[in-house]
């Protein structure tokens, strides 16, 4: 018999099913980007976000040839 669980980052895996798989290809890097509050665009930018952060997070493949970010 044989289960598969999907490509998952180890994160997802130790949330989910309480194990990480070593070297895992399909890991997961996450990242945020913060707004300069000194940028002249910075209010545009920041309603563009629609959120009160000044920031936004990203999750990214650490395999570039993964063309997915969330």
């Amino acid at each position: 018999m044989y289960d598969s669980y999907g490509k998952k980052c180890n994160s997802r895996f130790l949330l989910n099913y309480g194990f990480i798989v070593e070297n895992n290809d399909a890991d997961e890097v996450p990242i945020k980007v913060f707004l300069d509050p000194s940028d002249s665009q910075y209010s545009m930018k920041k309603s563009l976000l629609e959120s009160d952060n000044y920031y936004k997070s990203f999750r990214v493949s650490k395999d570039f040839s993964e063309k997915n970010m969330y």
